[in-house]
C-alpha cells in the first residue's frame, strides 16, 4: 500500500496538491531520486498509509509512517539519497546542506546541516521554530533537521495533558487565531485525598486558571507544520542510535540505526544501512532519559559540572476514555494523593476532562519505591475502582493506553546541558514543574533558548556556553528554584511531605533557606524481597480494570519481530543470580507492557525471557532495575506506540 501510494503520488512529472493524515505538501518529481525513495520505503516502512482529506487536529489521526516532510518541497531532493560525493543543493550558503555517499555498502550516506535535533516533541519542535524566525528576521538561512523515532509525529507523545501557554504565548503570539487543538480551558480544579473508599477534598495548589486541557500528541503534530511552514526539514520513522564525534571528541551529528537487521544479527533482504545527519550544532531533544542523552552526561560529566545530583523518576500510566455525556465536564480537572499507594510511596492519580466526551485517566508512581512486588500497572487499574472514580468511567469505553517515565528531579538535578558540538533541552535535561505537574511550557522555553543561543553561535560566532545563561536568567530557573523542596520533602512520607509542601507553597513562597535534597537514586532504593509481602492484585473485571494484552493493543504498539532486541542485559546472569533470588523478579512488575517475565527453561529453571515488541518506550526498566543491568537502546525507527490522542 505504500509504495502504490507514492508510486500513484509521483507519477506525474507536475506538481500535485496531496493531503494525508492533516499534513497537505506538493511534490514536483525527478526520476532517479524517486526511485531511490521508493526503494527506501520499501525496505523502512512498516505501518499502511491511510489518508486523510480534513485538517481537523482534534480528531482522531489515522496512523501513517510518514509525515509530509519527505515529499515537501525542498531547495532540495530527498535526502535519503544516495548522490555523488560533496554534491551540495540550493543553499545560500554553500556548506548548509551537503550529501554525500559511497558504493561501498559498509558505508553510511551522509547529510550535513546547520542544526541538527534529536526529538520532535514540544522542544525540539521548539527550538526548530525559534531558529528559523530568527532566520527569517535577519534574513539568514541556516539548515535545520528534526529527526523522530516515532512513525509519525505524535505517535511516541505522552502527556496528562493540562497545558500552560506561557512559552506558546511568546513562540507563536498569534496561535489563538489559528485552527491549533487547544480548545478547552480548564473549568474547575479540585484535590483530593483519596483513602480505600472515600475522597476528601484539599486546597488546590495547582492554580490552572488560564491554562487548557489538550492532547500534547495533538499539539506536536500542529507544532510540525508550523515548524514545516518555516523551512525545517522533519524525518519521522528514523531512531538516532549514536552520537558522531570528530577527533577532538567534539559532537558533530547524530546517525540512525541500520533497518533490515534479523535477529541473529544477519542482514534481512530489506536492509539498509543508517544515515549520518551531521551537525554544526546538535540538540538532544529525546525526552525523559534519553539514550543519547545519557551517554553524552557521562561522557561529558554534565552533572558533575554543576554538582548536580542523580535525577529522579516517576513512572505515569494513562487511558482516555470516551463517558456519558451526562458525565462530561469539559475543562474539569481533577488530582489526587493517598489511595491506592501506600504512605511510603510518592505518586498521585488525575482525571481530566477533554472535547467530545473524552476524559484522560492516570496514575504516576514514583520510582523511588521501597517494595519490589508493587506493581504500578495493577495500581493503576485498582484506582479505577475507587468509589469516586468508577462512578465517572462505569458505561464509558477505553480509547487508548500509554505509559512513560517523566523526570521529577527538578533544580538540584538539572546537569549542566551544554557540550562541545551541541546541547540539552526539554525533558532530556528535566526541567518539569513537579508541583504544578507540568514541563511542556518548561521544555518549549528550554528549546527557544537553546536556538537562541544556537543562532549566535553560528552566525554570530558567540558562545553555546550562553544557553546556560540564558536558562539561569529565565522564568524557568524562577519556577524550578520555587518547586524546588516539593519532591525531595516526600522522601520522609506522605504525611510530613504534605505538611513541608505545604508550608512552602503558602507560607515560604519557595524562599526556604533550605533546599532539600534526594534520597538514593530510584534503583537502589528497591528492598529486598524478605523484607515485604507480595501484593494481591483482583483480577481484571474487562470493564474498568483490564490485563495488559488489552492495553497494549490500544497503544497501537508495533515493532518489527525479526530485529535484536533493543533491551540489552549488560549481564545475562544478573536476572537469574540477584532480581529473581533477592529482589523476586521485580522487571516482571514495573514494567507496564509486560516485555519481562520468568518462564522455565528446558532443565526447569526460571530464565528471563524478553518481549521486546511489547515495548511503550517508557524507559522504566532503564532506571528501576536494582542492579542497572538493564540498557534500553533505540529499536527500528517507526516501532513502538503509536499514540493519537495521548
Amino acid at each position: 500500500m505504500v509504495l502504490r501510494f507514492f508510486s500513484l503520488s509521483i507519477s506525474s512529472s507536475k506538481s500535485k496538491r496531496l493531503t494525508t493524515n492533516n499534513y497537505f505538501f506538493t511534490t514536483t518529481t525527478t526520476t532517479p531520486p524517486f526511485k531511490f525513495l521508493l526503494r527506501y520505503l520499501s525496505t523502512a516502512a512498516q505501518l499502511p498509509l491511510q489518508s486523510q482529506s480534513n485538517n481537523n487536529f482534534n480528531s482522531t489521526p489515522s496512523i501513517v509512517p510518514l509525515t509530509r516532510s519527505l515529499l515537501s518541497p525542498r531547495p532540495c531532493p530527498c535526502p535519503f539519497l544516495p548522490l555523488n560525493n560533496n554534491t551540495t543543493f540550493g543553499s545560500l550558503r554553500p556548506t548548509s546542506r551537503c550529501f554525500t555517499t559511497t558504493d561501498q555498502s559498509h558505508h553510511r550516506d551522509s547529510i550535513n546541516y546547520d542544526v541538527v535535533i534529536v526529538g520532535a516533541g514540544p522542544a525540539g519542535l521548539s527550538a526548530a521554530i525559534r531558529l528559523k524566525q530568527l532566520c527569517r528576521q535577519n534574513d539568514v538561512d541556516l539548515s535545520v533537521c528534526v529527526v523522530e523515532k516515532g512513525a509519525q509525529l505524535g505517535a511516541h507523545i505522552i502527556s496528562g495533558n493540562v497545558f500552560e501557554p506561557r512559552a506558546l504565548d511568546e513562540l507563536l503570539p498569534q496561535w489563538k487565531q489559528e485552527e491549533v487543538p487547544i480548545s478547552v480551558p480548564v473549568s474547575s480544579d479540585k484535590f483530593w485525598l483519596l483513602t480505600r473508599d472515600r475522597a476528601f477534598s484539599l486546597p488546590s495548589p495547582f492554580d490552572n486558571k488560564g491554562n487548557y486541557v489538550i492532547s500534547l500528541s495533538q499539539l506536536v503534530r500542529w507544532l510540525g507544520i508550523k515548524a514545516e511552514e518555516l523551512g525545517v526539514e522533519i524525518y519521522p520513522g528514523f531512531a538516532a542510535s549514536e552520537i558522531l564525534y570528530d577527533s577532538n571528541r567534539k559532537v558533530v551529528g547524530i546517525a540512525t540505526n541500520d533497518m533490515g537487521v534479523a535477529k541473529d544479527g544477519s542482514k534481512r533482504e530489506t536492509f539498509q544501512r543508517g544515515v549520518e545527519l551531521k551537525g554544526r550544532i546538535t540538540l538532544l531533544a529525546e525526552g525523559c532519559r534519553g539514550s543519547l542523552s545519557q551517554k553524552i552526561m557521562g561522557d561529558y560529566n554534565l552533572r558533575e559540572k554543576v554538582q548536580a545530583q542523580h535525577q529522579t523518576y516517576a513512572l505515569g500510566i494513562k487511558e482516555v476514555w470516551e463517558i456519558d455525556e451526562s458525565k462530561h465536564t469539559p475543562g474539569s480537572v481533577l488530582h489526587t494523593i493517598g489511595w491506592p499507594l501506600d504512605h511510603k510511596t510518592y505518586g498521585g492519580s488525575f482525571l481530566y476532562h477533554m472535547k467530545d466526551r473524552q476524559v484522560s485517566v492516570g496514575l504516576v508512581v514514583a520510582l523511588d519505591y521501597h517494595n519490589p512486588y508493587l506493581n504500578p500497572y495493577e495500581e493503576f487499574q485498582k484506582l479505577k475502582h475507587h468509589p469516586a472514580i468508577k462512578r465517572l468511567l462505569e458505561g464509558g469505553t477505553v480509547i487508548q493506553y500509554g505509559a512513560r517515565t517523566l523526570n521529577e528531579g527538578g533544580l538540584q538535578s538539572i546537569p549542566y546541558p551544554v557540550f562541545p558540538g551541541g546541547a540539552l533541552i526539554g525533558c532530556s535535561a528535566g526541567f518539569l514543574n513537579v508541583p504544578k505537574i507540568k514541563g511542556t511550557h518548561t521544555a518549549m522555553k528550554s528549546g527557544m533558548l537553546a536556538a537562541e543561543a544556537t543562532y549566535g553561535a553560528l552566525h554570530e560566532g558567540t558562545s553555546m556556553e550562553i544557553y546556560w545563561e540564558k536558562l539561569n536568567k529565565s522564568w524557568i530557573w524562577d519556577e524550578l528554584y520555587r518547586a524546588r523542596n516539593f519532591r525531595p520533602a516526600f522522601k520522609y512520607g506522605l504525611i510530613p511531605g504534605l505538611a513541608f509542601s505545604a508550608l512552602e507553597h503558602y507560607i515560604l513562597r519557595g524562599r526556604s533557606p533550605l533546599t532539600l535534597k534526594h534520597g538514593k537514586p530510584d534503583h537502589g532504593a528497591t528492598e529486598a524481597a524478605s523484607l515485604h509481602s507480595p501484593i494481591q492484585y483482583a483480577k481484571p473485571d474487562g470493564m474498568l480494570s483490564f490485563d495488559v494484552p488489552t492495553s497494549l493493543y490500544r497503544s497501537n504498539t508495533n515493532h518489527v519481530h525479526d530485529q535484536p532486541a533493543h533491551l540489552r542485559l549488560r549481564d545475562p546472569a544478573i536476572p537469574k543470580l540477584v532480581n529473581l533470588p533477592h529482589y523476586a523478579g521485580p522487571e516482571s512488575r514495573y514494567c507496564p507492557a509486560r516485555v519481562y517475565e520468568y518462564v522455565q527453561d528446558d532443565k526447569g529453571q526460571p530464565e528471563l525471557h524478553i518481549n521486546a515488541q511489547n515495548c511503550l518506550h517508557c524507559k522504566a526498566c532503564d532506571i528501576k532495575d536494582p542492579k542497572q543491568n538493564i540498557e534500553w537502546t533505540v529499536p527500528e525507527g517507526g516501532g513502538g506506540p503509536g499514540y493519537l490522542v495521548m
